[in-house]
């Protein structure tokens, strides 16, 4: 399978995967939206439900959900940047700041989930 075929496979199976990863966020996030509106004035969070699933869900979500900008982000650089090594600078530059704010953002889900 040449470079081209798996990247354009891979942008479709990332995107048909984010499908029920997007629903299921989608309505944790309105229930936890009516939670938090029904108790604002205690601002007390302790009444989120954090089950292992939701955890495991969640990182897996953001990690497609981040692949999936990667590609489609190497995809335009590709189309619209005509240097080869500035294509390559910002193609690494995106991935590093993807990588980082990934490894953050699943450090914030374990700690969250550890203190409730």
């Amino acid at each position: 399978m040449g470079s081209s075929v798996y990247h354009w496979l891979s942008q479709r199976l990332t995107a048909f995967i984010m499908l029920p990863f997007s629903v299921w966020f989608f309505y944790k996030f309105l229930r936890f939206l009516s939670i938090v509106c029904k108790s604002v004035s205690e601002l007390d969070l302790s009444f989120v439900e954090l089950n292992t699933i939701d955890v495991i869900a969640s990182v897996c979500f953001f990690i497609i959900a981040f692949y999936h900008a990667i590609l489609g982000l190497q995809v335009i650089l590709e189309d619209y940047v005509q240097s080869s090594v500035l294509r390559v600078s910002i193609l690494l530059l995106i991935k590093g700041i993807v990588t980082v704010t990934l490894l953050f953002l699943i450090f914030a889900i374990f700690n969250i989930s550890l203190n409730f």
